[in-house]
């Protein structure tokens, strides 16, 4: 069955995964159970700090 959703994809990780995804997000708290993590991931992408964390990895090159 496809993943359909970002929550769901997150879900379907250990927490050792989630800690490392957070290494991008640098005002997200490690602290946790893994549902909090999970929530901290999403409350870091949403709204305007998808921008600004695409801006900062653009001027780090982290695509290059």
């Amino acid at each position: 069955m496809p993943i359909i959703s970002l929550t769901e994809a997150l879900n379907n990780l250990t927490v050792d995964n989630l800690k490392s995804l957070m290494r991008w997000l640098p005002e997200a708290s490690r602290i946790g159970k893994k549902s909090g993590l999970v929530e901290e991931i999403l409350r870091n992408l949403a709204g305007d700090r998808l921008q600004a964390l695409w801006k900062g990895w653009t001027r780090l090159n982290v695509w290059r």
